[in-house]
C-alpha cells in the first residue's frame, strides 16, 4: 500500500510538469519559509512571556531531537535509492523515516496555533504541502511523512497545548475544518 500511493503521487509529478515544478518548489523553498516563520515566531514569544517562549522553543527542539534519534535507529532507506528511480531534487542518501521536513514544519505550524491559531492553521495547510511534495519528488515514502506529522501532533499536543487541553482539540479540529 505504502509502496502504491508512493509511486502513484511520484508519477503524478514525473509525468505531469506543472504539477512537478509545484513540488519540486515546495519540497526545495518551505523549510526556507518554516525557518523564517520560527524565528519571527520567537522574537514574538521572547516579547510576550517566558513561559511561551520555553514553549516556543523546547517543544520543537525535543521533537526534532527525537525524530533524529528515531530515524536514525530505523534507518530506511530513502524511495529513489531503494527503488533505483531519479528523485526530482537533489538529495542525500540517508535515513527516510520519519521525515525531518514533515516533523518541523508540523511543529512549527502547532507551535504558531499556541499563539495565533489561524496563522498556525495556514502553516498546517502548508505543513501538509511540504509533506506531500517531499513524497511527490521521490524523496520520502508516504508513511515517512505520515509518521512525522505524528509525531509532531502527539508530542505538540502534550508539551505545546498540554494534553488533551480544550486550546488542543479546537486547533486540531479548525485543521480538521480546512
Amino acid at each position: 500500500m505504502n509502496k502504491r500511493l508512493f509511486f502513484l503521487m511520484y508519477n503524478m509529478a514525473k509525468d505531469n510538469k506543472a504539477v512537478g515544478r509545484i513540488a519540486v518548489f515546495i519540497a526545495s523553498h518551505t523549510n526556507k519559509i518554516y525557518a523564517l516563520v520560527y524565528l519571527i515566531g520567537i522574537v514574538y514569544a521572547f516579547f510576550q512571556n517566558s513561559n511561551l517562549l520555553f514553549r516556543f522553543i523546547l517543544i520543537p527542539f525535543i521533537t526534532i531531537v527525537y525524530n533524529s534519534i528515531l530515524r536514525k535507529i530505523l534507518n530506511r532507506p530513502r524511495p529513489f535509492k531503494e527503488l533505483g528511480i531519479e528523485s526530482l531534487i537533489e538529495h542525500e542518501d540517508k535515513g527516510s523515516c520519519p521525515s525531518n521536513h514533515a516533523v518541523s514544519a508540523m511543529i512549527i505550524a502547532m507551535a504558531w496555533c499556541s499563539i495565533f491559531p489561524v496563522v498556525g492553521a495556514i502553516l498546517i495547510v502548508l505543513a501538509i504541502f511540504t509533506g506531500l511534495s517531499r513524497v511527490m519528488t521521490g524523496v520520502h515514502y508516504p508513511i515517512d511523512v505520515f509518521l512525522g506529522w505524528l509525531i509532531a501532533i502527539i508530542i505538540g499536543c502534550l508539551g505545546i497545548f498540554g494534553f488533551l487541553e480544550k486550546k488542543c482539540v479546537d486547533n486540531v479540529l479548525i485543521v480538521m475544518v480546512l
